[in-house]
């Protein structure tokens, strides 16, 4: 059936069909471009995102190894406060030891300029007026050579040796030196 509308001009509804594959083309490049759009803003939002996770992370471990390195430096500072100390305590004793008897440290020298060669002192201790050495040596002549020189101090009373032992080619000894104006405590 045909239409009859006789108000309408037949020739101005007939469209143009490639006027519609132009519309239609038009319509197509105009969704994939918003969807191209739409899909590069969520991938940079994507983006974004992981780097501020990136960021966060970079400053967590930055703080991490700060607070790493802060503990770490507490520590020295307190191991210095420490040596500080004991360094103190070292120089007060050091003082108090020149206040007492500052001919202490004189004696100590020239004993320590009179140990022959082949004598190895080992330790060296002090009791009120007796001075007590212990140390090696590769013969029993300069043990007694030593103890020869010692008595040429004039500082030193008396010399006492209560024990030379031989042990692997060598001669241990103790030696008890009493200062003048002191008592030795060991029996002879």
């Amino acid at each position: 059936m045909k239409d009859f509308n006789f108000l309408i001009d037949e020739d101005s509804v007939k469209k143009n069909p490639k006027e519609g594959q132009i519309f239609l083309w038009i319509g197509l490049v105009s969704i994939s471009l918003v969807f191209m759009s739409g899909l590069w803003l969520y991938r940079w939002g994507q983006i974004k995102k992981i780097q501020t996770a990136i960021a966060t992370i970079s400053e967590e471990l930055t703080a991490n190894t700060m607070i790493e390195k802060i503990e770490k430096i507490e520590k020295q500072k307190q191991s210095i406060q420490e040596l500080e100390q004991q360094l103190r305590g070292i120089k007060n004793i050091g003082e108090h030891l020149q206040q007492e008897d500052s001919n202490l440290f004189q004696l100590f020298y020239e004993i320590g300029n009179q140990v022959p060669q082949g004598i190895f002192l080992e330790s060296l201790e002090m009791d009120a007026q007796i001075i007590r050495l212990q140390g090696c040596g590769i013969e029993e002549k300069r043990i007694a050579l030593f103890k020869q020189q010692l008595e040429e101090i004039e500082k030193i009373e008396k010399i006492y040796i209560p024990q030379v032992s031989k042990q692997d080619n060598q001669y241990s000894f103790t030696m008890n030196i009493q200062c003048k104006g002191g008592e030795i405590n060991e029996t002879e």
